[in-house]
């Protein structure tokens, strides 16, 4: 038995300055019901509020480590094999939008959809 096995944990780090949210780990239980995209838009709410910043300056997600296979899978193949620098797919590419379909990409777009009156289109 392992005691954080069914434990939900998002672990992000926020800077509304810079309208980023980079996405550190996320683990959720089986049987949870809180999803990475309301926990994270309800800490990115307070901390731009606390820091007299717009809510719609939420420029960037971004992924610190992926841990998901079939996420992996697709991000070796756009990126070659080549790890260890950060890249950045433009906007309407096949690259794009490849990552967006993947279970961790899919996150971001919740978020996005979930929050689009307050964040604005994105």
């Amino acid at each position: 038995w392992i005691p954080w096995k069914d434990t939900t944990r998002f672990h992000n780090e926020y800077s509304p300055r810079n309208g980023l949210i980079t996405a550190l780990s996320a683990r959720k239980a089986a049987a949870e019901t809180l999803h990475w995209s309301d926990i994270t838009f309800a800490i990115w709410q307070a901390v731009t509020t606390f820091t007299n910043r717009n809510i719609k300056d939420l420029r960037f997600l971004a992924h610190h480590a992926i841990h998901h296979p079939t996420t992996q899978s697709i991000i070796n193949r756009l990126i070659d094999g080549k790890v260890g620098e950060m890249r950045i797919f433009g906007q309407k590419t096949e690259a794009l939008f490849a990552l967006l379909g993947t279970p961790s990409g899919a996150r971001a777009v919740y978020l996005l959809m979930q929050h689009k009156r307050q964040l604005g289109r994105k």
